[in-house]
């Protein structure tokens, strides 16, 4: 059976795109652009958008879709306020 944090993970979707989100362990940060030092912020995880462009917090399991929570990926500069 997957963990709980998996089970419904297909259905999570960004707030402000409504694009697909995944799941990526902290083993898997340095792959998506994360530094490791998220793991110190609390990060058990991260629900990367499928663009690529951004990721959101999961703590403690529990994902954080909030668009304050949004983190830039590569490099990218911030676009949160496109959207809100």
């Amino acid at each position: 059976m997957e963990p709980p944090s998996l089970l419904f993970s297909s259905l999570l979707r960004c707030p402000l795109t409504r694009l697909p989100v995944r799941l990526v362990l902290p083993s898997g940060f340095a792959e998506v652009g994360l530094a490791i030092g998220f793991e110190t912020l609390g990060w058990t995880g991260a629900l990367v958008r499928a663009d690529g462009r951004a990721a959101y917090p999961v703590r403690g399991g529990i994902p954080v879709l909030l668009a304050e929570e949004l983190h830039s990926l590569r490099g990218e500069a911030s676009f949160e306020s496109e959207f809100i």
